[in-house]
């Protein structure tokens, strides 16, 4: 499993009511605009990740957590499936319902991976992490639809970044799945061509995501130079501890 990238999904808002700021994302093509509102967010993300990794590690359980108990909640609320089978149609329907079991396919095997500390080890400068940070960064707004990290881990030499280009995905996919059940939950009008777009980013970006965390393969340790990643097999106590913690949550 990656050491990288399920630390770098943090606690995401899942609800909002800042009906301004759905709107805003939806000016324009909907996929670009998500993808520049989380590159503002990252590069604090980054530097964070690299400066108390610790610190990093218990945001994304946490985020991991709520993230698992806010899709039982979502399964059990069939007023919002409600709204957007019949405001937005059927397909958008279909491919919400894709995307959320996408979502609870990964959240185990993701609340598992931040559950023990990993020893990473990294010798990065400011100028480095800024380069590093930029390069993320171009690397997203050169991308035609949805980022390839594992185009990047096939160079050979930049599997950091393809592990920050793999988190940035998973966020991403997070991001549009809770965007389209927040229009809903607010009763938000869309036009045909929001719906289109809609419709394709929830059937690609979940098909992607998925496929790219199949594809990405365990991290092979950078030069002493740059960073080195060990990554730790899950065992059954890191399942049991996954779970006893998914249960603390839950009981809150």
């Amino acid at each position: 499993m990656m050491t990288i990238a399920p630390r770098m999904v943090g606690d995401y808002p899942f609800n909002t009511d800042d009906a301004t700021a759905l709107v805003s994302l939806l000016d324009g093509k909907i996929g670009e605009n998500l993808k520049r509102m989380m590159l503002d967010f990252y590069p604090e993300t980054i530097s964070q990740l690299f400066s108390d990794p610790e610190k990093s590690r218990l945001e994304a359980l946490a985020g991991y957590a709520n993230l698992q108990r806010a899709l039982r909640q979502i399964q059990l609320d069939e007023s919002i499936f409600s709204t957007v089978q019949n405001k937005y149609g059927s397909v958008i329907y279909a491919n919400l319902s894709f995307s959320l079991k996408s979502l609870e396919t990964l959240i185990t095997p993701l609340l598992m991976s931040v559950t023990q500390p990993t020893s990473i080890e990294y010798e990065l400068s400011d100028e480095q992490l800024d380069e590093l940070t930029e390069q993320l960064r171009s690397f997203v707004l050169n991308s035609q639809d949805f980022p390839d990290a594992t185009r990047l881990k096939e160079t050979g030499n930049q599997d950091l970044l393809s592990e920050l280009v793999m988190a940035f995905n998973i966020g991403l996919f997070i991001v549009l799945v809770f965007l389209v059940i927040n229009l809903a939950k607010s009763k938000h009008e869309l036009s045909d061509v929001q719906i289109s777009e809609i419709e394709t980013l929830l059937r690609d970006w979940s098909q992607e995501v998925l496929a790219q965390l199949t594809l990405f393969g365990p991290v092979k340790p950078q030069d002493v130079h740059t960073i080195s990643l060990v990554g730790i097999d899950a065992d059954e106590e890191d399942v049991e501890l996954a779970d006893s913690f998914s249960g603390y949550v839950d009981e809150e």
